[in-house]
C-alpha cells in the first residue's frame, strides 16, 4: 500500500505483476509487434539501492517477483515497476507505463534497553539521573513502553529514585533522582555491579563506581576530655557522609569552640 508504514524486519512477500492494455487485458508484447516486454523491479532507500531485477512473464503467473528477506533499513524507501522491452529489442523512444509505491520503515516494537550517558562516578546520597535506550532486536533505538516500572538493586548499596520522566521529542525516559547509600572504603571509591530491571524485559547490568558523599554528621568520640593547660588541643574529629563513610572537600573546616574566654580551635 502506498504511503504505509510497515516494522523493520517484515518481510516483503512474492509480488506479482500484470501489464494490462487499454481494455484491462494482460498483455506480455508491445501491440501490434512481436516485441517482449519485461518488468523491471527497482527499490532505494534513499541513495541505497536494495533491489534490482528484471522479470520476464511466466505462463500461469505473469510477472513475478519473488519475496524479499527481513527489511532492516529505516527511512523512506520506493519501490518503481517499470514496463522494459527485451533487451535486444531495446527502444529508448517508446514511452512504457510504470508504477512506484512509497512506503516507510519504523522502528520495531522494543526488546531490550540499556543505560547510556553515564556520568560517573558518582557520590553517596547525591541524586543523579539515569537514562533508559530501548532499542529493537536490529538495534534501532524503539519507542520505549507507555508504562515503565524499573527496579534498580545493587549488592552492598541501597537505591530509592523518584519519577520516571519523558521529553515530547525523545525516546530515551529519565530516572530521576536515583540515590545509593552504603559504604565505600576509602575516598577512592568503590565499585557496584547496578542490576537493572524491568517486566517483560532482560536484565541490564552495568558497573558504576561511588564515592564518599558530601559531609552529613560530625563524629566525635563520646567520653571526657582532659587538656592541660598551655598544651595544644588533641581531639580526634571525623567528618561522615549520610552512608558513615569518611568524606572531605576542598576548604572543609571544623571548628571547636568552648565556653568562656577560651581559644576556638579549627583544623582541615
Amino acid at each position: 500500500r502506498d504511503d504505509a508504514k510497515i516494522a523493520v524486519g517484515t518481510k516483503i512477500g512474492d509480488m506479482q505483476v500484470h501489464i494490462r492494455n487499454a481494455n484491462a487485458d494482460p498483455i506480455n508484447a508491445l501491440p501490434g509487434t512481436k516485441r517482449k516486454l519485461l518488468v523491471e523491479r527497482k527499490w532505494t532507500c534513499g541513495k541505497d539501492e536494495i533491489v534490482s531485477q528484471v522479470a520476464a512473464q511466466h505462463t500461469r503467473w505473469g510477472y513475478w517477483f519473488k519475496d524479499i528477506s527481513e527489511v532492516k533499513s529505516l527511512g523512506a524507501h520506493v519501490m518503481t515497476f517499470r514496463v522494459v522491452l527485451a533487451e535486444s529489442e531495446g527502444d529508448a523512444s517508446t514511452k512504457l507505463p510504470s508504477h512506484t509505491i512509497r512506503f516507510s520503515v519504523v522502528e520495531g516494537p522494543p526488546s531490550r534497553f540499556e543505560l547510556t550517558d553515564l556520568n560517573g562516578p558518582y557520590r553517596i546520597g547525591v541524586p543523579f539521573p539515569l537514562r533508559l535506550t530501548f532499542f529493537d532486536k536490529f538495534n534501532n533505538v524503539a519507542k520505549p513502553p507507555l508504562i515503565l516500572s524499573p527496579t534498580l538493586t545493587a549488592s552492598g548499596l541501597t537505591l530509592t529514585r523518584r519519577e520516571i520522566q519523558r521529553e515530547s521529542n525523545s525516546n530515551v525516559p529519565t530516572i530521576s533522582g536515583v540515590t545509593g547509600i552504603g559504604k565505600v572504603e576509602s575516598s577512592t571509591g568503590n565499585t557496584f555491579n547496578l542490576i537493572v530491571s524491568i517486566p517483560k524485559f532482560p536484565l541490564f547490568a552495568k558497573d558504576i563506581r561511588f564515592l564518599p558523599g558530601p559531609p552529613a554528621t560530625i563524629f566525635v568520640p563520646e567520653g571526657d576530655v582532659k587538656v592541660e593547660n598551655g598544651r595544644p588541643l588533641d581531639i580526634q574529629v571525623e567528618v561522615r557522609d549520610v552512608g558513615g563513610n569518611l568524606t572531605s572537600r576542598p576548604k572543609l573546616t571544623v571548628v571547636c569552640e568552648l565556653p568562656s574566654s577560651l581559644p576556638k580551635y579549627m583544623a582541615d
